[in-house]
């Protein structure tokens, strides 16, 4: 059968493309977000896309999704600015291409993704290693300068069983005492627990998460979570949907800790946790996780739990499934940011290459302020 790849940027072709979205996406093991979180966003201005794809015969069988931005991306000497270059860049929306691409398919969508728009560098970021989209880039398939860097993380999944028992006995021996232990901890205080999913009571869960994030130290890097109208509004549409999950645990009438995420394709998305710091010593952050987990289960709204972000040591030993992920960047030869981009990024990395070009004191200054 004819296969053919297509590319569309128009906000009106987008649209027909929904339902192939949501068959292929469910076939993902990790979340992808919804198609009406991609609507929502270009509705509003805040974002500009490139949709690639192929298609064999009638029937669309591959879909990739960039959103495109302009940023700059700065590079430091100490605490001094070495250079700095605002770059048009293409992210993968969702960290994964969906369905069936085949590796050659996966080096065209690159190619002409990079040619669209004035596009200066693709970048690929929290996605699978065995991605076809990264994995030609890690296989030196790419035909042009290419930054790949598999040292970034794993993302963490947890399939949710029939019980909670079933769970528990997923995990490892040491995990499961140690969970078990934690949970009697943050029992001893006698918690209720509470359940939000209906837009009626969004606003007064985000008010309550609100206070306990700004009691933690998300809120001192800007992680935390804050009453916006923005963020109201967000979690009222998801919850109209019926995506919306938001967890509090209070204790003697005080609010010890939250966490909440959204449900798209079967698949819970873990957004953020906080928790008292004044009851540290009682566990309340994995007692919300494990709350969380126990009403997915028992309610059937998610066959898998996605840890979601950065990468912690609570999230490895609490799921039950890895995908080795990576973090990748490509650009053409025509294009002389996307070129120094690319450099930078490769010299960076290379610790000999920085010792070579610094000396051993700067260039261990400059890792650690590029986080290398």
């Amino acid at each position: 059968m004819l296969r053919s790849r297509f590319l569309c940027v128009s906000r009106d072709e987008i649209g027909d493309f929904g339902s192939d979205w949501d068959r292929l996406a469910a076939l993902q093991p990790q979340y992808v977000p919804g198609f009406t979180d991609l609507l929502t966003s270009l509705d509003d201005g805040r974002e500009s896309f490139i949709l690639a794809g192929e298609r064999q015969g009638d029937e669309v069988t591959a879909l990739v999704l960039f959103l495109v931005a302009i940023a700059e991306r700065g590079f430091w000497l100490g605490d001094r600015p070495l250079m700095r270059l605002r770059l048009r860049t293409a992210s993968l929306y969702g960290s994964t291409s969906l369905g069936a691409l085949d590796d050659e398919t996966a080096i065209g969508i690159l190619r002409d993704v990079g040619k669209a728009r004035g596009i200066d560098v693709v970048a690929l970021r929290d996605v699978a290693e065995s991605d076809p989209l990264c994995r030609v880039i890690a296989d030196g398939r790419w035909p042009g300068p290419a930054y790949i860097s598999r040292a970034r993380g794993a993302h963490r999944l947890a399939t949710l069983p029939q019980d909670m028992g079933e769970y528990w006995n997923s995990l490892r021996p040491t995990t499961r005492r140690a969970g078990l232990r934690d949970l009697r901890m943050f029992d001893r205080l006698d918690p209720t627990y509470e359940v939000v999913d209906d837009p009626a009571g969004v606003a007064t869960f985000l008010s309550r998460a609100a206070g306990l994030s700004a009691r933690t130290y998300q809120a001192k890097l800007g992680l935390g979570v804050d009453r916006t109208e923005a963020t109201l509004a967000h979690f009222t549409r998801l919850a109209s949907e019926g995506r919306f999950r938001g967890y509090l645990a209070s204790v003697d009438g005080r609010d010890a800790a939250f966490c909440w995420g959204d449900i798209s394709h079967g698949v819970f998305f873990f957004r953020a946790t906080g928790f008292d710091p004044a009851l540290a010593r009682s566990s309340p952050g994995k007692a919300i996780l494990l709350a969380a987990i126990r009403n997915l289960i028992e309610t059937r709204a998610a066959h898998t739990f996605d840890f979601s972000g950065r990468d912690t040591d609570y999230k490895e030993r609490f799921s039950t499934k890895t995908i080795p992920s990576a973090y990748a960047l490509v650009t053409r030869w025509s294009r002389p940011r996307g070129l120094a981009a690319v450099g930078l990024e490769k010299l960076f990395a290379s610790p000999r290459a920085l010792v070579s070009l610094l000396g051993e004191d700067r260039s261990r200054v400059l890792r650690r302020r590029l986080g290398a």
